[in-house]
């Protein structure tokens, strides 16, 4: 099963959810169009629950998710830009303990000459 299956199946209940494409450094980007930031910020905590209460048959592994949250046109009005918010949104969950779901900050510089990751951030 893909990894893109995979998350698609354990969120299944989560209508909201109308796209999931893989991104760079094996991150997912999750498309929630018509949705304000706030409720986009709600189904990323559900989903990162989700995610925390997967368990592996026959391994004792912790399973967890780091989730950056972006609106268009709220926060950024390009691609690049919607993309590089989101992709520091996501490590500043990271960098905050993990298991986290962090909202993007439009006054964020400019981001560098780099391919960027995105929403979700997955166990490698």
């Amino acid at each position: 099963m893909s990894q893109e299956s995979f998350v698609l199946s354990t969120l299944g209940n989560y209508g909201e959810v109308r796209t999931l494409a893989k991104a760079a450094a094996g991150s997912l980007v999750a498309l929630l169009p018509d949705t304000g930031i706030p409720a986009a910020v709600e189904i990323a905590e559900r989903i990162r629950a989700a995610i925390a209460e997967i368990s592996l048959p026959g391994a004792d592994v912790t399973v967890t998710a780091s989730l950056g949250v972006v609106g268009f046109p709220d926060h950024a009005t390009t691609l690049d830009r919607l993309e590089w918010l989101a992709d520091a949104a996501l490590y500043i969950a990271k960098r905050e303990g993990r298991n986290r779901v962090e909202i993007a900050d439009p006054a964020s510089a400019d981001p560098p000459a780099a391919d960027p990751a995105v929403v979700l951030d997955t166990p490698a």
